[in-house]
């Protein structure tokens, strides 16, 4: 948590909604089709947490590919080359940073905003705020070309749709703007406040989800653990599933008569929670109890 704490609040927003995007609409998070609906739509109500091993983060550097398949991991960068493409409104390049703005040229920008009405012993200067801009993402796959490499591979998937009646299945992620405000103490410890409307992640009406996290979470190569995990969220049409280290820990809280969810580290805490729509984290260097305070101020 600590490499997290110490990049800029714009870096570390757009690494999370990029791989929070990657988790929910490949894998994690299933969603009922509708029949008469082209698009499925994600929006975030409540959260939870899994606890993801280590041969989770490199699995290829570990021996739990070799378990799911029985092909080269080579080969899977070799047949995702022409799979489908990519396209973004986002800036990808992340040395591209905006300069701080106070709290009023943010509120000019962003619009209204919450603000903690405390904080933290140490942390009394005013915030610096980022405003990130608004944007989507979205992945085209061919139908053909998917269902080639699960078979030549040898992965026991077994959702994918009918490609002649559709050919291409299309995933995308539409992200608001964002405000985070920033606030570091003397001895260089910092604090971080967030907020956005809840993103929306888009599936292909003919992908049934329900029977593709049926197939990933047969996987031979997946944790008991981790899977029993999964199994035992029952509200995947409105759940964010945030993935956290093994030697983390988590706690159902509640933020202003709302669910949250509180992650401690040796290094820090955060906390995450919704209300009308809208997502809010408070993240820092500080105790399980400093976030909570923090978070019980922003109304």
């Amino acid at each position: 948590m600590s490499q997290i704490i110490e990049r800029r609040p714009v870096r570390y927003l757009g690494a999370i909604a990029a791989s929070l995007a990657v988790v929910l609409a490949l894998v994690f998070t299933p969603m009922r089709t509708v029949a008469d609906d082209f698009l499925n739509q994600f929006r975030v109500q409540k959260f939870a947490a899994v606890t993801i091993p280590m041969d989770m983060i490199e699995p290829f550097s570990s021996g739990m590919f070799d378990d799911m398949t029985s092909a080269d991991p080579s080969m899977l960068t070799e047949q995702m080359d022409g799979l489908g493409t990519f396209e973004t409104t986002f800036n990808m390049d992340m040395t591209s940073m905006h300069d701080a703005l106070t709290p009023a040229e943010a509120a000019a920008q962003y619009g209204d905003f919450d603000s903690p009405d405390s904080l933290p012993d140490g942390f009394d200067g005013d915030a610096e705020v980022w405003v990130t801009e608004a944007g989507s993402a979205t992945y085209t796959m061919n139908t053909d070309k998917a269902q080639a490499i699960v078979d030549e591979m040898g992965i026991p998937i077994y959702a994918l749709p009918d490609s002649s009646a559709f050919p291409e299945m299309t995933f995308s992620v539409n992200l608001e703007a964002a405000v985070v405000q920033s606030w570091t103490a003397a001895d260089g410890s910092m604090l971080m406040a967030g907020q956005t409307v809840s993103p929306t992640i888009s599936y292909p009406d003919g992908l049934d989800m329900d029977m593709l996290r049926e197939d990933i979470l047969r996987l031979p190569g997946l944790p008991t653990d981790l899977v029993a995990q999964l199994r035992a969220i029952d509200d995947w049409e409105e759940t964010l599933i945030i993935p956290v280290p093994e030697d983390a820990k988590t706690e159902n809280v509640t933020i202003n008569g709302e669910a949250g969810l509180l992650i401690i580290a040796e290094e820090g805490s955060a906390i995450v929670w919704q209300k009308d729509g809208i997502l809010y984290a408070v993240a820092g260097q500080v105790s399980a109890d400093a976030v909570r305070d923090v978070a019980d101020s922003m109304q």
